[in-house]
């Protein structure tokens, strides 16, 4: 599923989803697959790869396998994750 402007995910869904804005995944839903997204918050499960975000948000009860690649990271309190981080666009300011 590919959209232009945010959505919300309430339910199941099993697919890549790609928005070039917010993909919400709320507290009861599941997803697996890929989601490529500007922003991403998720407060249910995803199982599958978080890519090119600027901000991703996992929430208090989110729980989420699979790896990250964003420039800004949020993982609340509570919440599971398993799997790997790169953060992309940080600059190493040792030199």
């Amino acid at each position: 599923m590919i959209f232009g402007e945010p959505v919300r995910i309430e339910g199941y869904f099993k697919g890549e989803v790609t928005s070039t804005d917010l993909v919400v995944i709320e507290e009861q839903a599941r997803v697996e697959g890929r989601v490529k997204a500007a922003r991403l918050v998720v407060m249910g499960e995803l199982r599958g790869d978080i890519v090119g975000c600027s901000r991703a948000y996992l929430g208090a009860r989110s729980r989420v396998y699979g790896d990250i690649s964003a420039e800004n990271l949020t993982i609340c309190e509570g919440s599971y994750y398993s799997g790997t981080v790169k953060m992309q666009g940080v600059r190493d300011e040792s030199h």
